[in-house]
C-alpha cells in the first residue's frame, strides 16, 4: 500500500476520534470543529482515494528540517496559547515562522502577521462572536 494511503487511514481514524468527543462539547461549541473535523476527513479521504504519484518517499523528504521546525512551532504555540493569549501568540507565532524562513522579510513577516490576527478578531470575534484564549497579554 502506498505511504499516503496508510496516512490517510490513519488521518480518517484521527478525525473519526475527534468528532466522537466533540459529542462532550456543549451544543453551541460544537459547529465549527465538526466543520473543521468534516473539512479534514474529506480531504483524507481525497488522499485516499488519489495519492501520490510516488511509490516511496526518502527520509530526508519525510523529515525534512522545515518540517520538524514547523511541528515544533505549532506544539509550542497552542501550549502557551492559554498562557500568553490568543492575538499575541498568534502575531508572536506568524512574526517569527516567516522570519525564520525567510530573513530579510522582516517587513513582510510584520504585516503579515498583524493582518492575520487582525482578519482572525475579526472574522471570529466580532463576525462570529466567538472568544479566544485570553492570556496575561489579553
Amino acid at each position: 500500500m502506498v505511504l499516503d494511503r496508510k496516512i490517510a487511514l490513519v488521518l480518517m481514524v484521527l478525525t473519526g476520534f475527534f468528532y466522537y468527543l466533540t459529542y462532550f462539547y456543549p451544543p453551541e461549541t460544537m459547529t465549527f470543529p465538526r466543520f473543521l473535523l468534516y473539512t479534514f476527513g474529506i480531504l483524507s479521504v481525497l488522499l485516499f482515494l488519489l495519492p501520490g504519484k510516488k511509490r516511496e518517499y526518502e527520509y530526508r523528504e519525510l523529515f525534512a528540517r522545515e518540517k520538524i521546525i514547523t511541528f515544533v512551532a505549532a506544539v509550542v504555540y497552542v501550549s502557551l496559547l492559554e498562557v500568553i493569549g490568543f492575538f499575541a501568540m498568534s502575531v508572536l507565532f506568524v512574526l517569527l515562522y516567516i522570519w525564520g524562513f525567510e530573513r530579510r522579510a522582516v517587513v513582510k513577516a510584520v504585516l503579515l502577521s498583524v493582518a492575520f490576527s487582525g482578519t482572525a478578531y475579526l472574522v471570529f470575534s466580532v463576525m462570529l462572536n466567538l472568544s479566544f484564549p485570553r492570556g496575561i497579554l489579553m
